[in-house]
């Protein structure tokens, strides 16, 4: 048995190819597989294929390009998600390549994401 430690099914470019890569994966001897979201836009979608496909496991987080997008009521939207199904905490960390990042909302993002994980 496999198993996809990282992946974005959820991604709009995958989108129109989604069923026949559900359908591949449904013929391989892929155990689970974890679908990390990135941000609050594509927590739906995670949690909609979490709840449609056995193998997955939903992943919720915020991942550093996207910081600079949370709602104020990010955190609470995050614990709802990670409250509705069996699920890990991801897609977090640091990015410092972005154009403009900035580093005090990663390291804020960070390490309440972190916190909630451990």
């Amino acid at each position: 048995m496999y198993y996809d430690a990282h992946n974005h099914l959820q991604d709009d470019r995958l989108k129109p190819h989604l069923a026949e890569i559900l359908r591949a994966v449904a013929s391989q001897p892929i155990a689970k597989m974890v679908i990390n979201g990135a941000c609050e836009s594509d927590w739906p979608d995670v949690l909609a294929l979490a709840q449609s496909w056995p193998q997955v496991i939903p992943s919720f987080g915020y991942h550093p390009w996207y910081v600079a997008e949370r709602s104020p009521q990010w955190q609470a939207n995050l614990l709802s998600f990670l409250d509705r199904v069996p699920s890990a905490v991801g897609e977090i960390g640091f990015d410092k390549w972005i154009r403009g990042h900035d580093v005090a909302a990663q390291t804020d993002a960070f390490l309440w994401q972190w916190r909630l994980a451990a």
